[in-house]
């Protein structure tokens, strides 16, 4: 593995790794997108090659999404675009509302230990 991260402030998930070899068809990279940040309606991803898919598995009678990608070998990258959120909403930010990024920022900000 190269690099990977979560932008919690755009909602994007990026990976980048070194393969040396191609994935097998059943061994492909996998990468769990929570529903809450990666609604399966609203999700954009963008791969430098390969092909992926999104599968709801079944984890203790839960259902999570995975995400399956089938890549090439040498240095390969992915994103994840999810939808920016307002905290404790279920729809998409709307203009001059402060975001769940915002929202745990300004909480965090005032915060104390005692």
């Amino acid at each position: 593995m190269v690099h990977y991260g979560f932008d919690l402030r755009n909602c994007t998930f990026t990976l980048s790794l070194l393969a040396d070899a191609p994935t097998k068809e059943d061994v492909p990279t996998e990468i769990y997108l929570p529903d809450y940040h990666f609604p399966p309606e609203e999700v954009a991803i963008e791969v430098s090659g390969g092909r992926w898919r999104i599968d709801v598995v079944d984890v203790d009678g839960q259902g999570m999404q995975m995400l399956r990608w089938w890549h090439g070998e040498g240095e390969q990258s992915i994103t994840v675009r999810g939808v920016k959120r307002k905290a404790g909403a279920a729809s998409e930010d709307s203009d001059g509302d402060l975001g769940y990024y915002e929202t745990m920022r300004m909480l965090a900000a005032n915060c104390s230990v005692m």
